[in-house]
């Protein structure tokens, strides 16, 4: 196979397969020869090959994204307890404590565990994931019936009137009662029963804030 030019609008290198074959012409030894143009088909294959190489990589990705995320939800899982203590612990440690210092610094080693594992997650989605701050002043967490005996839907009704663009999400460990549909027609938002989660929360109120 070889280069030559051909004349198009300009000349432009093209692919060219050359054959060759002895025969005989005019009683003389000579050689026939048979030029193709096999630019379009090299093209083809050169195209084909990229492609496949993409789709390698591509699976190749895939694996790695679904392991990270595997490790990653597990991490989670024994990160959490590890995370959330050491505050517990602060809020009820004296200031002068001498084991103060040392929770501080397992607090610190878990926040810098905690953002490995969203490295590990950002990794698995393939996109990195932005976190944009929300105001939760605007917003109330509603509980149906609240001690002693307060009436969340009541409670929320007489916050309406004076912020009419109250913003709220309710709590309740009943079952989607008229008391919650009364809620959500005066303006309350999504309804969560309980037992709830922190996820659940937080994306509650995400969803709630965005509007």
């Amino acid at each position: 196979m070889s280069s030559c030019l051909r004349k198009k609008q300009v000349f432009e290198p093209i692919k060219v397969e050359i054959h060759n074959s002895r025969i005989e012409y005019k009683g003389a030894p000579a050689t026939h020869t048979i030029f193709l143009d096999s630019t379009e088909r090299k093209q083809a294959e050169e195209a084909l090959k990229e492609s496949e190489e993409k789709l390698a990589r591509s699976k190749k990705m895939e694996s790695l994204g679904l392991l990270a995320g595997g490790v990653a939800h597990d991490l989670n899982n024994v990160l959490s307890g590890i995370v959330s203590y050491p505050d517990l612990i602060l809020l009820d440690l004296p200031e002068d404590s001498r084991l103060r210092k040392s929770i501080e610094t397992m607090q610190a080693s878990g926040d810098r565990a905690a953002a490995i594992v969203q490295d590990l997650l950002t990794v698995a989605r393939g996109v990195a994931s932005t976190k944009d701050p929300l105001n939760l002043n605007d917003l109330v967490l509603l509980d149906m019936i609240m001690d002693p005996c307060i009436n969340g839907r009541e409670t929320y009704e007489r916050i309406v009137k004076i912020h009419p663009d109250q913003k709220a999400v309710i709590v309740s460990g009943f079952a989607d009662t008229d008391e919650v549909k009364q809620a959500r027609r005066a303006g309350a938002g999504r309804y969560i029963k309980k037992p709830v989660t922190l996820e659940k929360i937080g994306l509650a109120v995400k969803e709630e804030l965005g509007k």
